[in-house]
């Protein structure tokens, strides 16, 4: 099941349950201070509905770890298997 959240010419959310678990896909297409922004605004609303649904988390996989602290700290979850340039990471919802 895939969701679109957020669709802009900026950036786009999806998030995509995958074996029980919530994964987000964030495309940044255009950064800057004001696209951070909204994709934090985003982020909290996200946790706070996901939080709301009974999700005690939400996960990612990401090539930069540094660039999902920015959107919302994280916690590194550890490298995704058959990928090593990626990593889990995810954001506890309460």
């Amino acid at each position: 099941m895939k969701q679109t959240f957020s669709n802009s010419d900026d950036y786009n959310i999806i998030i995509q349950m995958e074996s029980d678990l919530l994964f987000l896909h964030i495309d940044v297409v255009n950064w800057g201070k004001s696209v951070l922004k909204s994709i934090r605004q985003d982020m909290e609303k996200i946790l706070d509905r996901t939080k709301a649904q009974g999700w005690g988390e939400v996960y990612a996989y990401t090539s930069n770890v540094k660039f999902a602290n920015l959107v919302e700290p994280c916690e590194v979850v550890g490298p995704m298997a058959g990928h090593e340039h990626l990593t889990i990471v995810k954001w506890v919802t309460g």
